[in-house]
């Protein structure tokens, strides 16, 4: 029972704990202020009304005793100066800083303890008994409005009882001298321990209602600031979900525009191919078309026996075979480096070496236009880091362009200029011609496939226009590769192309493309040819009769397997297509040679595949890709057996 006591006492008088952090507690403070102004205000002002209206309570009790009127005097000073205060103070309480806690308190508790001060005052001078029964009440009614309706913080409302108590207590002995000749000292005894005990009680009860006022604002405070803060959260929820749905809003209308430009660039790209097979399609018609109708009138001088006209026909035959080769070739470089499966076989090299290997064939074309075909070489190594082999394809597209394209009216002072120069960490080569020049208008279309200036009516003897289209696609292949074009229209052009520099270069193959005629004795090589198609088989065989090679001709892996039980002689060569019947391909052939020969045979593999896959095993001594030309299989040939007679030699030396 006595420990429930004292949690109820110990509940009743603790003082609430300020919040923390301080930021929380000055938050509280400023809300406390601004809470209850409007309580102090009108406190103070009814504070006004309560004090000047007991001037009433002092002329009634002068008119009915006489002792009393010789102290209203007092009593009406002490009521003034009470008066001014309070009016002071509530002018005080209109100012903006009043709603600062910490001036308000200040204020309030200063106007509390004068006004308790003037009115014990006021006990001290009125005569015994009439302080005690009609004076001292008012000090209760102080210590009501300090602690009920001032709504001052526990803290400072307890320093203010506390202070009301001690003038109480010093006051109240003073309030008995007003009493002539008194000697009853129990009877002054019982009123001034009577009043103490009221001043006291009032006080630790006001405590207990200030402690309490305060602990349900800060209660509320608390509940409000929380709500506030969920409310906050939820905002910001809100926000958040408000933003993410902008953000999904966004993306989502991105996507749709990334997807309708993927369709848009998809429909142009198929329509780019469509124009581009369409435009492939007619350069192959061409020569073919010439080709059929040539052909078959070789075939009718032939059986009119004019050698002479069969011989002019089938001449004229070769060149447009030539023509539709030449522009097979060049759709199926276009569309094998545009497809990606062509990965470039870096090398370091120089580019001086390269130049000089590629220019001799171009020299001939530029006497036959007569275009002056002039070289300036670094002629200090200049090294580079590149594919020789497209590098060789993109230069020698260039140097002949610019010699296609020379400009005839300015007849011997036509010239291409092919320049090397060395940067410090990139090799340039300007290819310079003064030919016709390209109009700007032209600039973004000279890369495209088929695109040709002043030629309209398509002559082959200008080109195929494919030639920058292969350019444009080497380039895009070979790693930190540039090319850059300046033209001016009737002075010329210009194509620089910047190369990575390499520290030190490797020796390269020639890579001017093989066009020699076949003056050696090729009779009497011995070769074994693998071609599944018939057309393509029954040509080449004509081929090698023609030049007197002993061949075996199959169609298919299995034949190989069956006839190779009932060869006698070790072949020279093998020639395969690279993909055969039955899931078979060259690799399988050149596994079934080493097998049955105990010996190396070179093999020459004929594919018309966009691209094999290679491994360690598949080897070859030569890859041609169909269509090939007979030049380009026989000088294949001859290497070879250049290659195999230079080891017998060796081996018989030995």
């Amino acid at each position: 029972m006595f420990a429930k006591v004292l949690e109820l006492l110990k509940l009743t008088f603790r003082i609430p704990k300020p919040f923390e952090p301080a930021e929380a507690e000055a938050a509280f403070l400023r809300d406390y202020g601004l809470r209850f102004l409007i309580h102090r205000r009108a406190a103070t002002v009814l504070a006004i009304g309560y004090w000047a209206g007991f001037v009433e309570w002092d002329f009634y009790h002068a008119f009915r005793n006489e002792a009393f009127r010789d102290v209203l005097p007092y009593v009406l000073f002490f009521r003034s100066c009470g008066t001014s205060v309070i009016i002071v103070f509530a002018w005080f309480s209109f100012k903006p800083y009043f709603s600062n806690e910490s001036t308000a308190t200040v204020v309030l508790t200063v106007a509390g303890v004068i006004s308790y001060a003037l009115l014990t005052a006021m006990i001290v001078v009125v005569p015994f008994p009439l302080n005690y029964m009609y004076y001292s009440p008012g000090l209760l009614l102080v210590v009501v409005f300090v602690y009920g309706l001032l709504r001052l913080r526990a803290r400072p409302a307890i320093r203010l009882g506390l202070v009301c108590i001690m003038i109480s207590l010093f006051a109240y002995p003073f309030a008995h001298n007003a009493v002539p000749g008194s000697t009853e000292i129990g009877f002054s005894w019982y009123y001034y321990s009577t009043s103490m005990f009221y001043v006291i009680t009032f006080v630790v009860v006001g405590f207990a209602i200030a402690i309490e006022l305060e602990r349900t604002a800060r209660d509320a405070f608390f509940r409000e600031t929380q709500l506030a803060l969920k409310n906050g959260e939820l905002q910001s929820l809100n926000v958040a979900l408000e933003e993410t749905k902008r953000e999904t809003e966004f993306k989502s209308a991105a996507l749709v525009a990334m997807k309708e430009q993927a369709q848009l660039r998809a429909e142009r790209e198929n329509m780019e191919k469509s124009k581009f097979l369409a435009d492939a399609a007619h350069d192959l018609r061409q020569p073919m078309q010439a080709l059929t109708n040539l052909i078959e009138a070789a075939t009718h001088a032939i059986t009119r026996s004019d050698q002479e006209k069969s011989r002019e026909l089938l001449e004229n035959a070769e060149m447009a075979l030539r023509t539709a080769r030449a522009s097979f070739n060049a759709i199926l470089d276009i569309s094998r480096l545009e497809s990606g499966f062509v990965k470039a076989e870096y090398s370091a090299f120089d580019i001086d070496g390269l130049l000089e290997s590629v220019l001799p064939p171009l020299r001939i074309a530029a006497l036959e236009r007569k275009v002056r075909l002039r070289m300036r070489l670094s002629g200090k190594n200049a090294t580079v880091r590149s594919d020789p082999h497209l590098l060789g394809r993109v230069l020698t597209n260039l140097i002949s362009n610019a010699i296609k394209y020379s400009d005839p009216g300015k007849s011997e002072r036509a010239f291409v200029f092919v320049g090397v120069v060395s940067l410090p960490t990139r090799v340039r080569v300007d290819i310079v011609d003064n030919g016709i020049g390209i109009p700007e208008r032209h600039w973004e279309n000279i890369f495209k496939p088929f695109f040709q200036l002043g030629n309209a009516a398509r002559d082959r003897e200008k080109g195929l226009g494919l030639g920058l289209s292969i350019v444009k696609a080497i380039m895009l292949l070979l790693e930190q590769h540039r090319i850059e074009m300046r033209s001016v229209e009737n002075r010329g052009t210009r194509f620089s192309l910047e190369l990575p520099a390499a520290a030190r270069a490797t020796s390269i193959h020639d890579h001017a493309d093989s066009r020699a005629t076949i003056t050696s004795d090729l009779s009497g090589l011995y070769v074994i040819y693998v071609e599944d198609d018939v057309l393509v088989r029954a040509s080449t065989v004509a081929l090698l009769q023609e030049y007197r090679i002993l061949h075996e001709a199959v169609g298919s892996f299995r034949e190989l397997e069956a006839r190779l039980g009932l060869i006698e002689r070790v072949p020279d060569i093998v020639i395969t297509d690279y993909r055969l019947p039955d899931g078979r391909t060259a690799q399988d052939v050149m596994r079934l040679i080493g097998e049955v020969f105990d010996f190396e045979v070179p093999v020459i593999v004929v594919s018309g595949e966009v691209i094999i896959a290679s491994n360690q095993e598949f080897t070859p001594a030569a890859l041609l890709t169909k269509p090939v030309s007979p030049d380009t299989l026989f000088a294949a040939i001859l290497r070879i057996a250049d290659q195999t007679s230079a080891r017998s030699n060796l081996q018989t030396a030995q």
